[in-house]
């Protein structure tokens, strides 16, 4: 296939113009009204509403007079045309501009009084029962007019005819009209009421429907029309509640599940057993059931093929005798459950693109339709009143599939369907959309007709075009050997590419439902690597929030910390002004009091500790960088030391403000993953990373707190309240502690474990109404394939258990490196006497202060941990007199000073680091795409030079460290 042929309607040096969707055929219409296209799939003429009323209304009067120019020829002793307008202000222009022309050339105009409160669905029920030749809708959506031409029986309009009327345009003559005379002779009927007494009359008698039925919520998106069908409902005396609106919500393709986010929020308080959204013209339904205390959500497949098992077995009016008289039509890229629960039941499938040639499609068959169904929730029912996609219609089907299944089987949809799986097989149909321009989707897909295989396993048998490229939905067939398809679909109204990728589970396979589910994510992985990328990354409103959230917390917690466990009194301030005047003092000597006062050269080395302190996450990010870094090697991965070194540091400030310093090992992750480190791999390191820091501190709890005890014997049995809570949150952190590392060790291990923990996951967040889940199925599977990547990667972490234990010892360094220690020795704060000596003995406190604070809840320990290590330091700690500061103020400022150093500054710093991680990582994305799409764009030829990478971390980098160097010293020296 030539690049060519591919959306060959649209002009790829500027596909910013407005007839993307398709260029009308003759060029002097073109020329003439520039604003309108046609799309032959749909039988519709689409405009700009936006054009001025005068343009409008000459390119309506002389579309109406071609359509009677062409339709004339045939023309019969029937010349009653029916005319539906949705009432808004630019569709009911056209329909006056119609009406008028009409009448002019001797047709009978029928319409429906007040169209704005029926649907246009309906509208055409009243054409078909009034006998009309023709029925012609007007709607505005999206600032777009659609004027939509359908034949006698209701079915879309033949292209052939559609393109003859188009060429007319041009010869008709405009003149303007008397819209009054015209409307005066347009004849309404009320034809449209039968429908509603039609339906009643083909369910009143069901014996599960009617008062004893289960409550459920119904949407209408349609406002205007929603009455309509109210009336409907009040026939049957149904349990039924409704959204109530005020306007339209302009629900038009229903695939999307947030539109029946209202009605589910309605429904969960009204205790619904189901919840329905109907579209705006009313073609398509969608519904979630309730199942135990969640809602489930369901595909269109998933719902169709309930359908057919309902009436393979409960419907009475169909006999398995006749199964083989019957043809199920489908959308191609729909799914294939319904389709293989008919084949095995002798009934045919086709698929279809054009939904207005399904009946056309089934006279060849010599067969009857026994439904018909599409990816945007449409359903043709089996006993359809209208031969068209019914969302009111089959609202009653399923609410007779509903009541009959809990009256009969105390079973509801969604038990009913994991049953279908049972026998049937899971199918597992992902749908990916990304937004892309015409251009880049044509080069997409050339690269996947010249593609042997996807990824590097999965081989492609056949590539497939379904559609004509002059539609304006263009749709592909990709083959797989194991006879799984995905499809591909590109929308050029909406520059908006869609992935259909169904697998299927396999009998013959190990562990079935795994192996579908991974060979679903690497198909799509690896159509995803063909497709050129143009998004720009941007920061959500979300994250703003949430790290805005956090920030506040931790600010909270500071300003109180200053208030309370830092606050002392120094006779004129207490507070935030006195801890701070306090410690600058101790960091100079100048301050100090005469006949008191220490060298100057002490005044140097206490900064120098401070400086240290704040600067020694530098230093033990490195330890952690290395054990990143021997994680990813000893599975087969590679990363930069200079990537993995940045990624550990600016851990520190997401680390700060999240709760259990969770955050750390996520910016890591961010990180490493934009440096292409593979997702499992990355998954696995952090989670044997936490498995070893988890280790390390379960053993220096077995080497610190009995020396904690001895050393501090007289605090552990003080009845002071801070010395209770710290022995209550030391028990709980070491049961935390041992507890963790064993379950995060076989969990990553243990299938049926991890099985057990997505099982519970899910419940709660299906549980929890704020997450909306709508592919249950989808959600438990990316868990099941990140599982299943972690174990292939852990197996080759104990491939040598050496490895493992030398990550171990190499992750306690830390541990010893305590800038505290040496700032307090600095400072004469510490006693000279005290057991082990100040380094050992300040260790021992740090390291059971944290195994205490493992339990704490707030943003990186912050709070909690000051408290319990203020308590636990006072014993340490002797008077200074420099300063006359007593044991007291001096472990509310070693604590403060701690805290300042090692948590405000320290994160100041990683903050600056990650801001500028943040601008360079656009960068690399903007170079990063510019090297994606030239290596797909060039030929073997290319010899022009361009650049594809960018200097932008060596130079900032460089000067992050130069300039922190300078200030460290400038700031140590400076006195």
């Amino acid at each position: 296939m030539s690049k060519s042929s591919l959306f060959n309607k649209l002009d790829l040096d500027n596909d910013q113009k407005d007839t993307k969707m398709g260029e009308i055929t003759s060029s002097l219409v073109t020329n003439q009204f520039e604003k309108y296209y046609i799309d032959l799939a749909k039988s519709e003429i689409v405009f700009d509403a936006n054009e001025n009323t005068n343009s409008l209304e000459k390119f309506s009067y002389n579309l109406a007079q071609s359509f009677c120019k062409i339709n004339s020829i045939s023309k019969n002793s029937n010349n009653k045309i029916f005319l539906a307008s949705d009432a808004k202000i630019n569709s009911q222009n056209c329909f006056n501009t119609f009406a008028s022309v009409l009448t002019q050339n001797n047709y009978k105009v029928i319409s429906v009084a007040n169209s704005q409160l029926t649907p246009l669905q309906i509208h055409k029920y009243s054409a078909i029962k009034n006998n009309c030749e023709n029925t012609i809708l007007f709607k505005t959506q999206n600032n777009k007019i659609h004027i939509i031409f359908y034949d006698s029986a209701g079915f879309l309009l033949e292209n052939q005819k559609m393109q003859e009327i188009i060429n007319e345009i041009p010869h008709a003559n405009f003149e303007k009209q008397n819209y009054q005379d015209a409307i005066s002779k347009i004849e309404y009927v009320e034809s449209y009421k039968d429908y509603l007494n039609e339906i009643a009359n083909l369910y009143k008698n069901y014996e599960y429907l009617g008062k004893k039925s289960l409550k459920f919520g119904l949407d209408f998106s349609n406002y205007s029309a929603s009455n309509f069908f109210k009336e409907g409902l009040e026939k049957l005396k149904l349990n039924v509640f409704y959204k109530t609106r005020k306007k339209d919500a302009k629900y038009f393709n229903l695939e999307n599940q947030k539109y029946l986010k209202q009605i589910y929020w309605k429904g969960l308080f009204n205790g619904a057993k189901a919840n329905f959204v109907i579209n705006e013209d009313s073609s398509a339904i969608n519904l979630c059931i309730k199942h135990k205390s969640l809602f489930k959500f369901f595909k269109p497949d998933e719902l169709a093929a309930i359908y057919l098992h309902f009436l393979l077995t409960e419907d009475k009016n169909i006999t398995k005798d006749e199964l083989n008289k019957f043809v199920i039509a489908k959308n191609n890229h729909v799914g294939t459950l319904t389709k293989k629960i008919a084949e095995i039941n002798g009934i045919q499938t086709i698929d279809f693109i054009d939904k207005s040639l399904i009946y056309k499609t089934v006279e060849k068959t010599d067969k009857k339709l026994l439904f018909a169904f599409t990816s945007n929730y449409e359903f043709l029912s089996h006993n359809s009143i209208t031969n068209d996609f019914d969302a009111y219609q089959f609202l009653f089907e399923i609410l007779r599939m509903i009541n009959f299944y809990n009256a009969q089987k105390n079973k509801n949809l969604f038990e009913i369907l994991e049953e279908i799986y049972k026998t049937y097989g899971r199918h597992q149909l992902t749908t990916k959309s990304y937004d892309l321009n015409a251009e880049s989707a044509a080069r997409f897909i050339e690269r996947l007709k010249q593609s042997e295989k996807i990824g590097d396993k999965y081989k492609i048998v056949r590539f497939q075009e379904l559609t004509n490229p002059n539609d304006s939905e263009n749709l592909y067939q990709l083959s797989f050997q194991n006879k799984e398809s995905t499809y591909i679909k590109y929308e050029q109204s909406n520059n908006l590419l869609k992935i259909y990728c169904e697998t299927l589970e396999n009998k013959s396979e190990n562990d079935q439902e795994l192996t579908m589910v991974v060979r679903n994510h690497e198909i799509l992985n690896g159509l995803i690597d063909l497709k050129e990328d143009n998004q720009e990354s941007k920061i959500s409103k979300k994250s703003v929030i949430k790290f805005g959230l956090y920030f506040a917390v931790f600010a909270a917690i500071i300003c109180f910390l200053f208030y309370t466990v830092y606050n002392i009194d120094d006779g004129s301030d207490s507070g935030p002004i006195a801890v701070i005047s306090a410690i600058i003092k101790k960091l100079y000597t100048r301050f100090d009091i005469a006949g008191s006062a220490r060298p100057e050269s002490q005044g140097y080395l206490v900064r120098s500790a401070f400086a240290f302190m704040c600067l020694s996450f530098l230093a033990t990010s490195i330890i952690h960088a290395w054990v990143f870094k021997k994680l990813i090697k000893l599975q087969g991965g590679y990363v930069k030391w200079n990537d993995v070194y940045t990624g550990t540091v600016i851990g520190l400030i997401v680390q700060t403000l999240t709760p259990k310093s969770i955050g750390g090992d996520l910016a890591t992750y961010w990180f490493l993953r934009r440096r292409d480190v593979a997702r499992p791999i990355m998954m696995s390191s952090i989670i044997i990373n936490t498995c070893i820091w988890q280790l390390t501190n379960i053993i220096s709890t077995i080497i610190f707190v009995p020396m904690g005890i001895v050393a501090f014997e007289n605090f552990f049995k003080s009845d002071n309240p801070a010395v209770k809570f710290f022995i209550l949150m030391l028990a709980l952190g070491l049961i935390f502690d041992t507890g963790l590392a064993i379950i995060s060790l076989i969990m990553t291990i243990s299938i049926k474990v991890q099985n057990f923990i997505i099982k519970l996951v899910m419940a709660l967040i299906e549980w929890f109404p704020f997450i909306n889940i709508y592919d249950s199925f989808a959600v438990k599977a990316k868990f099941k394939y990140e599982f299943f990547n972690i174990r292939q990667c852990m197996k080759k972490i104990f491939k040598n258990p050496w490895n493992f234990i030398e990550l171990v010892i190499i992750k306690m360094v830390p541990i010893f490196v305590l800038p505290n220690a040496l700032l307090a020795k600095s400072l004469d704060m510490v006693k000279p006497d005290i057991k082990y000596g100040y380094y050992i003995n300040m260790t021992v406190q740090a390291a059971i202060t944290r195994v205490a604070n493992s339990v704490s809840l707030t943003p990186g320990g912050t709070g909690t941990s000051d408290v319990l290590y203020k308590s636990i330091v006072h014993g340490s700690l002797q008077d200074t007199i420099y300063d006359a500061q007593n044991i007291e103020s001096n472990a509310s400022l070693i604590t403060a000073m701690t805290t300042l150093g090692s948590v405000l500054m320290a994160s100041t710093i990683s903050a600056i680091l990650l801001m500028i991680v943040y601008i360079g990582e656009r960068r690399v994305d903007f170079y990063r795409k510019k090297a994606k799409n030239h290596r797909l764009l060039s030929s073997n030829d290319t010899t022009k030079n361009v650049k594809l990478s960018t200097n932008y971390y060596k130079i900032s980098l460089s000067l992050f460290y130069i300039v922190l160097f300078i200030l460290t010293v400038a700031f140590i020296f400076a006195h």
